[in-house]
């Protein structure tokens, strides 16, 4: 299963795509915030899951994560499958 990683920055207009992982949504979106927020690329020390992390209660498998950072406009993570 292949999964695409969407961001929206509040305040910001329209959604970039982030990346595109051969994982299921919920491991993609771990991987992209321990490499690309947390700058971790030691894929074995990955958590199960995240704080915050969050299922779509309207669509199955749709997963958000928020990068809330003081004095920042708020990011949202979501991981979409493809």
């Amino acid at each position: 299963m292949s999964s695409t990683i969407f961001m929206l920055k509040e305040g910001a207009s329209g959604i970039k795509r982030g990346a595109t992982y051969s994982l299921p949504p919920k491991k993609a979106l771990i991987c992209y915030v321990e490499q690309y927020v947390r700058n971790n690329w030691d894929t074995t020390s990955y958590p199960e899951t995240l704080e915050g992390m969050r299922e779509s209660s309207v669509k199955k498998d749709h997963w958000y994560y928020d990068v809330i950072k003081p004095g920042r406009p708020t990011l949202t993570i979501a991981a979409y499958p493809m």
